[in-house]
């Protein structure tokens, strides 16, 4: 079973530890009361200088433009896990829609600097225009 390296804490930048669980798993944390992130910390503090240079999961945030089902379509190909948000469905800006996640394992480990990093992100969201390139930063937490 692929396994993924998540950050996780209850605070929102600090004491995030990584853990490598099966990738499945997630769907546990997404659920949980834990802030989490693909990246990885130095000394398990979140933020861009921190980044340790390492991710094996890229994390998609969508706030409108695309329903869950369509998600479901369109990364039909891939190994995925879709999780709602806290204002899925709910008022926000005048709008009710689908807001939620798409993470997705990579094949193998993402090694780029922050810089890099957030070049990839914009790269990917030239093939997914849909969803919001805000979040494309390393230290992103959920």
């Amino acid at each position: 079973m692929k396994k993924v390296t998540v950050s996780i804490s209850e605070h929102i930048t600090e004491n995030f530890k990584s853990y490598s669980i099966p990738f499945l798993k997630v769907v546990d944390l997404v659920k949980s009361k834990f802030n989490y992130s693909a990246g990885t910390f130095k000394n398990n503090y979140r933020n861009a200088d921190n980044y340790l240079n390492y991710s094996d999961m890229i994390i998609l945030d969508i706030d409108d433009g695309k329903t869950i089902e369509e998600a479901r379509y369109i990364f039909e190909p891939f190994d995925y896990i879709i999780a709602t948000t806290k204002s899925h469905q709910k008022e926000k800006n005048g709008v009710v829609c689908d807001r939620f996640r798409v993470l997705l394992p990579t094949e193998t480990p993402i090694n780029l600097d922050k810089n890099q990093y957030s070049k990839m992100m914009g790269e990917i969201y030239k093939d997914y225009p849909f969803v919001d390139c805000s979040c494309g930063d390393s230290s992103r937490a959920y």
